[in-house]
């Protein structure tokens, strides 16, 4: 994260999933049909 906030590395996320949806994200990775990242959120 402190690479991040200072802007060292610079990740290219294309799509966000809620956390209910991990399943779904990580069958994208697997197959390749992602651009970049992707990021999961989680909400308290």
């Amino acid at each position: 994260v402190p690479l991040i906030a200072s802007r060292a590395v610079d990740p290219y996320i294309t799509e966000t999933y809620p956390w209910e949806r991990a399943p779904e994200a990580h069958r994208r990775l697997e197959g390749r049909q992602t651009q970049g990242k992707l990021a999961l959120l989680h909400t308290n």
